[in-house]
């Protein structure tokens, strides 16, 4: 049965590389985006430049193009933005959701795929897990995505449609918008020097990277998959590396040295020390993992940034 696909947020840094995947298959596709990202419309894609909170915007394009999967990606992510309005991103990204949810209750959708965040786990340092890993969201932007989740599990015991969630852990891809730490890292970079200086915040912090394209590709696994109810997913490589182990990696592509100075003024108040998720579940049940390392993602991240924005 072809299905009929629209994603909310589908031209931002994960989204557009979803469209680009869904519109080269049978199933058709529409975009409902701010562009707050700023990042331009894939082409062949329909679209609508609209915001979810504007009920009667969202409202004609489920009445017109009748979606029968939705897609979930639009969000204020970036944490620094979702402290300082605390308010506003609760506003987008907790009633927008519920917004969405309530239209895709009265249009009958069959299932819901949500992004949402490996930031929802308890602080340790073993592997984050679907299953046994208690949930403990401590700063703004994940207790918004821990009620995304609740509100997706009420949607679809109401419903009884198909729910799926999708913790993603730290991506990487040359167009992220927000001032994350590769960006950060690349602003402060010359690459015609072969030493460079650099301040950063938190040094200390690991992380689990997963490449913006395999986060897509995890994605569309969830779309295709046929198990009804409510799923979670993580959508992780299940290998951890700190800011130094970053540095040094990138150190080795540019063939340049790098020294790092961490200064108050960047660290962030919140900051885990460990976010290293299991990705057993997502590999058992949706035959997923990520094609690429680290150290490839990188080189592609380097490749990229270098061919479309340096």
């Amino acid at each position: 049965m072809k299905k009929r696909i629209l994603i909310t947020g589908g031209f931002g840094m994960i989204g557009r590389r979803l469209s680009e995947q869904i519109k080269n298959s049978k199933n058709s596709l529409i975009v409902v985006d701010n562009f707050s990202s700023k990042l331009k419309p894939v082409k062949g894609v329909k679209f609508s430049k609209i915001n979810i909170l504007k009920e009667k915007s969202l409202l004609k394009i489920f009445k017109k193009f009748k979606p029968n999967i939705v897609v979930h990606l639009a969000a204020i992510h970036h944490i620094p933005t979702c402290e300082k309005k605390r308010s506003f991103s609760q506003k987008v990204n907790i009633l927008g959701t519920e917004i969405l949810l309530k239209y895709c209750e009265i249009f009958k959708i069959k299932k819901f795929v949500l992004a949402s965040s490996g930031a929802v786990y308890n602080w340790q340092k073993q592997k984050l897990s679907e299953n046994f890993t208690k949930l403990d969201p401590r700063d703004n932007y994940s207790m918004c995505k821990f009620s995304n989740e609740i509100q997706l599990k009420l949607w679809t015991q109401r419903t009884h449609s198909t729910g799926i969630v999708a913790r993603i852990f730290n991506t990487i891809g040359y167009d992220d918008p927000n001032s994350h730490l590769l960006p950060d890292i690349l602003r402060q970079i010359d690459l015609r020097s072969k030493i460079n200086r650099i301040t950063l915040g938190n040094m200390k912090p690991k992380r689990d990277y997963v490449d913006a394209d395999d986060v897509a590709s995890a994605l569309n696994k969830m779309i295709n998959y046929k198990k009804a109810g409510y799923s979670i997913f993580n959508v992780c490589s299940g290998k951890e590396y700190s800011v130094k182990d970053i540095i040094n990696i990138l150190e080795k592509i540019l063939k340049i040295k790098i020294f790092t100075k961490s200064i108050n003024s960047k660290k962030r108040k919140i900051d885990r020390l460990s976010q290293l998720g299991s990705n057993t579940n997502i590999k058992n049940k949706l035959k997923w993992k990520a094609k690429l390392n680290l150290v490839s993602t990188l080189q592609k991240y380097i490749y990229e940034r270098k061919k479309y924005i340096f």
